[in-house]
């Protein structure tokens, strides 16, 4: 049995922002696509906690929060500003020397193999005070047997919380469930299994995985597993990586290359500061794109040569999706990695 460590932070952006600007912390404050003189044309990334009394959400549209809060704050999202925080908090859960995986740029997962729960949960502590000395951000740790579960454990226990679900204790967690709670199922997959009389993780778990096969793919497998408290996934380390990539679902489904070349700007912006972090030259550059009826292409482009370039980053994943994009069916998830890489030692040539 490996124990994982999942660190959330919590309403990040947002909370981001909180620290730079100490007087926002106590007012309704969002975080958002648009510029600020077009606020009403964007999309809510991320709130403080005090705008979700409201009923302020992510993925709201800029217009609806404004209406359910008259008097929100509204800021652009400020992505290098994030990214930069967001390495500090890598770099020191990276010192404590064991397997991490970034997950995105808020959240990452730490095994602890030798660790039992009392000592999991000492070290958890140990954590959340030191992000917030160090950093000045809460974060929720959610402690498992497994990353999927742990990171159940923090989304159960936000904000600025502490879970721990043992073996013994993952089927009365996850019984009462909605589907739509398990990682892994969104709003077209629920909607599809809703219309399967599937409605929460116990019916998920009953139900009969060859036919979840035929619907979902091998991915009906790996839900079914879970939902019978089984987590097979496993942390993969940077240093264990033959690539680098980050993967993001759009707020709205697109085909708007404008939009899609966005996103893709702050995923080459998150790959790009990791390979400055670890000292990596790459060959390769890849494109994931997963649409609104869950198929999904990837495409790729190999160099001659190494290459350390956030421009070749961004402008060869943007040719790459540029085939990709239908008139019939929308994207809702992008991926940008970089592949082929290599570690230099010494300091890189400017």
């Amino acid at each position: 049995m490996t124990i994982v460590i999942f660190i959330d932070m919590d309403y990040f952006f947002a909370a981001c922002e909180e620290l730079r600007h100490q007087e926002l912390k106590s007012i309704p404050l969002a975080v958002g696509t648009a510029k600020e003189s077009e606020k009403y044309r964007g999309v809510i990334q991320t709130c403080n906690y005090v705008a979700r009394k409201f009923g302020v959400r992510s993925g709201m549209p800029t217009t609806n929060a404004y209406r359910l809060c008259p008097n929100l704050t509204y800021l652009e999202s400020d992505d290098k500003y994030y990214s930069d925080i967001s390495n500090k908090i890598m770099q020191l859960l990276r010192s404590y020397n064991r397997k991490i995986e970034q997950m995105s740029v808020d959240e990452a997962a730490m095994e602890v193999i030798e660790l039992n729960y009392d000592e999991s949960y000492l070290l958890g502590m140990e954590i959340k005070n030191k992000i917030k000395n160090e950093i000045g951000l809460t974060c929720t740790i959610g402690i498992s047997f497994g990353p999927t579960f742990a990171k159940m454990a923090t989304d159960a226990s936000k904000p600025d919380g502490l879970m721990i679900i043992k073996e013994e204790d993952i089927h009365n967690f996850l019984k009462d469930k909605k589907i739509s709670k398990l990682p892994g199922i969104g709003p077209k997959t629920e909607q599809r299994m809703m219309e399967l009389g599937i409605k929460t993780i116990d019916n998920l778990a009953k139900y009969n995985p060859i036919l979840l096969s035929e619907k979902f793919g091998y991915v009906g497998l790996e839900l079914h597993a879970l939902a019978n408290g089984i987590d097979n996934k496993k942390i993969s380390d940077k240093n264990d990586r033959l690539s680098i990539g980050r993967e993001r679902t759009l707020n709205v489904d697109t085909s708007d290359i404008n939009e899609l070349s966005k996103m893709i700007d702050i995923l080459s912006n998150e790959v790009y500061n990791e390979i400055l972090d670890g000292n990596y030259w790459f060959k390769g550059i890849g494109i994931k794109v997963k649409y609104s009826d869950f198929n999904f292409v990837t495409r790729n482009k190999h160099f001659n040569n190494n290459i350390d370039s956030l421009n070749t980053i961004k402008s060869t994943a943007v040719a790459l999706i540029k085939p990709l994009i239908k008139n019939d069916v929308k994207i809702r998830k992008i991926g940008v990695r970089v592949f082929a890489i290599n570690k230099i030692g010494g300091q890189k040539k400017l």
